[in-house]
């Protein structure tokens, strides 16, 4: 099986359903995970859970959001100064 983070709106999902794929998705943003609900109707081996993952639990963290549709999130800031960057 797979293990999906960061779902966005799953568009990956046809691609893990033509290998047979089981899916656990995880989509930190309500109103995307909605729409990642949405389109994992088709595809009853796999499915979605609305949570942000992190080394500790229920701990209080920032949470980054693009200005790209919202379509990039992180718990790190968006740059440099952790190691991540995006290139749009």
């Amino acid at each position: 099986g797979i293990m999906h983070l960061g779902a966005n709106r799953g568009t990956e999902a046809e691609v893990y359903n033509c290998f047979g794929k089981k899916v656990i998705w995880f989509e930190a943003m309500p109103d995307m995970f909605q729409y990642l609900k949405e389109h994992l109707h088709f595809y009853p081996i796999q499915k979605g859970y609305c949570a942000m993952l992190g080394d500790k639990d229920n701990v209080e963290r920032p949470f980054y959001v693009s200005n790209y549709d919202g379509g990039l999130s992180s718990m790190f800031n968006f740059g440099f100064d952790h190691g991540i960057f995006f290139i749009i």
